[in-house]
């Protein structure tokens, strides 16, 4: 047991020494444990060809993900992989993106996509020929489950209602807006300055002049100069806006945005974040009462919880809508900065270099996917049901990770009550810590010399 205790504090420490301790997100461990390896078109195309052909995996859900990886300013609290907008990349981008979709077309010819989302970056950011070509090949090539949610992500001070009208036609039913905040000096700070109340009041009215029905916006909570009164005042000004949901984000800070703004420090900043969630969550309950919006889960104080509370409109949000959930599910994502997921088999994202799409991933196996099961629910909900665990593994969560669950008891890094895993501590370091004593011993120990740190600042720099 000392050994499974020290083996991974050697592991901490050689994370720290690449300044890594601001960063302890639950879901990049197995991307550092584990080395990718470049992978060619063809090589994605073959591990998809042999997934959909196996008669066991006929049934499970695949959903369709588009990157969109540019930006009008890159606001200083973002953490997606996005670049500055340039027409010539964008143009490049266009022409890479639809190439691809050609190219993977064949081996989805009898499949029905479980949705659609197209993130960014900022994909509103493109114009109005762009966007229709991109869609037009999705639509024209690609199919998609009678009555799914089809998702696109837009900024309110980017939009036309020609852009609107082409989504519409392309089939997108759910528009989802970045706002964050409505606050002119956090705005400014934060380099969103060219956001004002009045653009997003005009968005949401082309919005409902093409006959969008189902809107999000999205809200931040721990940004720093956020006082608890300019929060209100930006939720309750959205929530006069009738939008069908409503999900606010914790602030994820990187190492730039901690240095920049907390003094390098990340215990700061969760102090700053702790003192806002307290009186937000009081708020929103008394809020949610007046506007009859519904509240399905609450508030929480931990930048692994994504997203930490959704607010429901009674009458506008459809039952299309899709929360997070722990399924087996796979996801086939194009576009530099998409991250895709082949069920039990790969995990691997598209990079862009000289103008050229490529792909990094590594193989997974039946062990893999159970842990990054545990990890993806432990990083939204910081805890893992034994009954959803048994529902997509047909075995039991205690069986099959007996010896660590044992240890993170021992260790009161979690605690196992009424057949659920529960982290018993709210610090970042100690959850990613704690998370680590799923894997192997063997995988801990070889990611612990260069090759770790190889892949480490491959991993940050693409």
């Amino acid at each position: 047991m000392a050994n499974l205790t020290n083996l991974r504090k050697c592991f901490i420490n050689s994370l720290e020494d690449l300044h890594y301790q601001e960063d302890y997100l639950i879901p990049t461990i197995p991307t550092i444990i584990f080395k990718e390896k470049i992978l060619s078109k063809i090589d994605i195309k073959k591990y998809w060809q042999k997934f959909l052909a196996d008669k066991s995996q006929k049934n499970l859900p695949i959903d369709f993900y588009l990157h969109v990886p540019f930006c009008k300013k890159k606001c200083s609290y973002c953490i997606c992989k996005s670049d500055i907008y340039s027409p010539e990349q964008v143009k490049s981008y266009t022409k890479n993106l639809i190439q691809q979709i050609d190219y993977f077309k064949d081996i989805f010819n009898e499949i029905k996509f479980n949705s659609l989302y197209i993130g960014g970056g900022t994909p509103s950011i493109l114009d109005e020929n762009q966007l229709h070509n991109i869609l037009a090949a999705l639509k024209s090539n690609y199919l998609f489950k009678a009555n799914t949610q089809k998702t696109c992500e837009v900024n309110p001070a980017l939009i036309t209602l020609k852009k609107l009208e082409i989504l519409k036609q392309i089939g997108i039913n759910r528009i989802s807006f970045g706002v964050q905040t409505l606050d002119k000096e956090l705005l400014r700070v934060h380099n969103r300055e060219y956001q004002t109340l009045k653009t997003v009041k005009n968005a949401m009215q082309m919005l409902e002049q093409i006959g969008f029905s189902e809107t999000n916006m999205d809200i931040m909570i721990g940004l720093d100069g956020q006082t608890i009164n300019n929060f209100k005042s930006t939720l309750k000004r959205i929530l006069e806006l009738n939008p069908s949901t409503v999900s606010i984000y914790p602030l994820k800070p990187r190492n730039e945005y901690l240095t920049k703004h907390f003094n390098s420090s990340s215990e700061k900043f969760y102090k700053h974040l702790h003192d806002l969630i307290l009186p937000a969550e009081n708020y929103i309950q008394g809020l949610v009462r007046i506007k009859k919006y519904k509240w399905p889960n609450p508030l929480k104080a931990d930048r692994q919880a994504t997203p930490s509370i959704l607010l429901l409109h009674p009458y506008k949000y459809s039952s299309r809508y899709q929360f997070e959930s722990n399924i087996k599910k796979s996801v086939f994502g194009l576009g530099p900065g998409a991250n895709s997921y082949i069920f039990s088999k790969l995990e691997y994202r598209c990079i862009s270099s000289n103008n050229r799409f490529h792909f990094k991933g590594f193989q997974k196996n039946t062990r893999l996917s159970m842990i990054q099961f545990i990890l993806r629910s432990l990083s939204i909900y910081r805890s893992v049901k034994s009954e959803l665990f048994v529902s997509s593994f047909q075995k039991e969560l205690l069986n099959e990770f007996k010896e660590a669950i044992t240890k993170l008891k021992e260790t009161n890094l979690m605690e196992y009550e009424n057949n659920e895993l529960k982290f018993t501590t709210d610090d970042p370091k100690k959850q990613f810590y704690a998370c680590l004593f799923f894997f192997e011993d063997k995988d801990v120990i070889n990611s612990i010399n260069r090759e770790m740190v190889d892949n480490l600042i491959r991993f940050y720099i693409n």
